[in-house]
């Protein structure tokens, strides 16, 4: 007779860029929160309600830049990922959050000569569009949240 086990883990999800930021799993009788690398962060007692200010409270804290394969870096923040490629046929760097959205320049994409200067320009800009957030004088910003103007909220907690 096969005995089976049921686990059920609850993604914590930036809901409007639908951007993966961690999840929530039990973990006897709490709740165990981990990082969008699968690192365990924290645990919330008998109610998983503080997850998401707890994912968030440690990207504040602890957010690393990391490499991101041989031609990159990449670092989880509480508004989601961000991350420096290196464009070779061009020789320069450009910077993505959540994977889509590029950082632009006068309507093309922004591009750095080191990968000091991509990661300090997203770090620049890891907020802009999020309520609250102080717009910049830089030139720079994100291309579809300027275009589409979506709105921007902290972290949601839905299940999946």
């Amino acid at each position: 007779m096969q005995r089976y086990v049921c686990t059920w883990v609850i993604s914590i999800l930036i809901v409007e860029t639908k951007s993966f930021l961690g999840w929530v799993e039990p973990h006897g009788k709490s709740y165990q929160v981990r990082d969008g690398d699968d690192r365990p962060i924290g645990v919330v007692g008998s109610s998983m309600n503080d997850a998401g200010r707890i994912l968030a409270a440690y990207y504040k804290k602890h957010s690393r830049w990391g490499p991101d394969g041989d031609n990159g870096y990449y670092k989880w923040t509480e508004y989601g990922l961000l991350q420096v490629k290196r464009a070779e046929e061009l020789d320069c760097w450009f910077v993505s959050r959540n994977a889509e959205r590029d950082l632009m320049r006068d309507g093309e994409v922004a591009t750095f000569p080191t990968p000091q200067e991509a990661q300090t320009a997203a770090e620049a800009h890891r907020s802009d569009g999020w309520a609250g957030s102080r717009g910049s004088s830089d030139g720079l910003s994100w291309f579809i949240v300027e275009k589409l103007g979506l709105p921007q909220c902290p972290i949601h907690l839905i299940a999946t």
